[in-house]
């Protein structure tokens, strides 16, 4: 799989909680990206076959909730390794080694 950046440029609603990015093929939900403001974590997940699998909430908590956030997600295959990873606004937030995600996507 070939190098690829996917770039968001966001901005939370004042007094939301919560908001996701889902990455979807065809009726699975390869990737879920859920910031949540009143827990102050991330949330990471995949949904296969309608079954969600276990969060992830490792990670930092970046994100100013009324400020513009540019959210960088990064897929690459270099060196025979399957490698993800975010970054928001320039600062590395966690990589993830979802091989699952490639499987799904290839």
């Amino acid at each position: 799989m070939p190098r690829l950046l996917i770039t968001i440029v966001g901005e939370p609603v004042p007094g939301g909680n919560r908001f996701h990015v889902d990455f979807v093929r065809e009726h699975d939900v390869v990737f879920h990206f859920n910031p949540r403001f009143h827990e102050n974590t991330i949330v990471r997940n995949t949904q296969l076959g309608g079954c969600w699998g276990p969060e992830e909430r490792e990670g930092g908590f970046p994100f100013v909730q009324v400020v513009a956030n540019l959210y960088e997600f990064l897929s690459s295959a270099e060196h025979k390794r399957r490698y993800f990873g975010m970054w928001v606004t320039k600062q590395f937030l966690v990589p993830i080694d979802f091989h699952s995600i490639f499987f799904i996507l290839e």
